[in-house]
């Protein structure tokens, strides 16, 4: 690995709050440091626009992160100069163990990394009840050579001292030429959850409908043929979106980049899959009704209420039909 660890950083994050105190680590114990972390894996994540149909997103990359994604949020890590001497974390007595609510109460770690001009953030969980070890007595084993060759036991008492964790990390940002940023997702839950991206995500997806609404240059069309999209009361459709964390994340996730599958089919094709919904609607083993997909008329679609569900599935290619028992297979159902 040619990363060399430059900082370690308690952070506290609540909601957009971010408090942060640096370790006052000299290199030799950074160095320490890096030896025991166990670096994750990369090469199992896939591109998020390149999870299968119904692939269930618990790891994955953004190699170019935007401000397009919720998960932009987290480049905020490199906006914060962790030098400042207020941010260096004085001694233990700093993090506050108990119940007060003005306390230092980290819930994650950073171990912040270099390597030639990129920098590299990679974040753990923090459980604050497990962070302190205190009035420790540890026992090891020492070899000794002589007359009667054997082992002694040496013991090592921690007054007072905080474990780091060398593992489990959720995520890992990167930033290069100060421009370019992306993320490697390794606990998809535990990182929405960490920093509360759910609102985040649904403010995302609802964005996504007024670009579709939108009568400027960032309006939203579909397929070779450019056709319009209108959907009808985003406020409606917002309380099914916000109901399904899938659905909402799918949502907040299309871009309009022509490599989508719907950006690169004719506006005829289009309305042949939509036909084909609606003949397969009628089969009593699927779960959608003919309400439940949008309607394509005079050159327009028009999403309306639960026809959003079906809509989405459109716009990121995850309709499925089993041809053996000619059944068609949605997500969000």
């Amino acid at each position: 690995m040619d990363e060399i660890l430059k900082r370690v950083v308690l952070a506290q994050v609540i909601e957009d709050e971010i408090v942060v105190k640096y370790l006052n680590t000299a290199d030799k114990e950074l160095e320490n440091i890096q030896k025991n972390i166990k670096f994750p894996s990369n090469d199992k994540l896939k591109e998020i626009s390149d999870l299968g149909t119904f692939d269930n997103p618990k790891s994955f990359s953004i190699e170019k992160l935007t401000t397009g994604s919720p998960y932009y949020k987290l480049v905020d890590f490199f906006d914060i100069d962790y030098s400042k001497p207020e941010r260096r974390l004085k001694s233990i007595d700093d993090i506050d163990f108990s119940n007060s609510q003005n306390g230092f109460k980290p819930n994650l770690v950073l171990y912040y990394y270099l390597e030639n001009e990129e920098e590299i953030i990679l974040i753990a969980p923090l459980n604050i009840n497990k962070l302190l070890v205190k009035d420790k007595l540890f026992l090891g084993l020492k070899k000794h050579v002589g007359v009667n060759n054997g082992i002694d036991m040496i013991t090592h008492e921690i007054k007072d001292s905080i474990e780091l964790p060398m593992s489990s990390f959720i995520c890992m940002i990167s930033k290069k030429n100060d421009t370019t940023f992306s993320i490697n997702v390794y606990d998809t839950f535990r990182v929405d959850k960490q920093f509360q991206l759910y609102t985040h995500i649904n403010a995302y997806a609802e964005k996504v409908l007024k670009r579709f609404n939108s009568s400027d240059q960032n309006k939203f069309l579909l397929t070779t043929d450019k056709i319009e999209v209108q959907i009808d009361n985003i406020d409606s459709i917002m309380n099914v979106v916000t109901d399904n964390e899938a659905l909402s994340k799918s949502l907040s996730f299309y871009s309009g980049h022509g490599n989508k599958m719907i950006n690169q089919i004719t506006g005829e094709k289009l309305l042949l899959a939509i036909n084909n919904l609606k003949d397969h609607a009628k089969d009593e083993n699927n779960k959608y009704t003919l309400g439940d997909i949008p309607k394509f008329e005079n050159n327009k679609i028009t999403v309306s209420g639960n026809q959003i569900r079906i809509f989405v599935a459109l716009l990121n290619n995850q309709i499925v039909e089993k041809i053996l028992n000619n059944q068609i297979d949605l997500p969000y159902f």
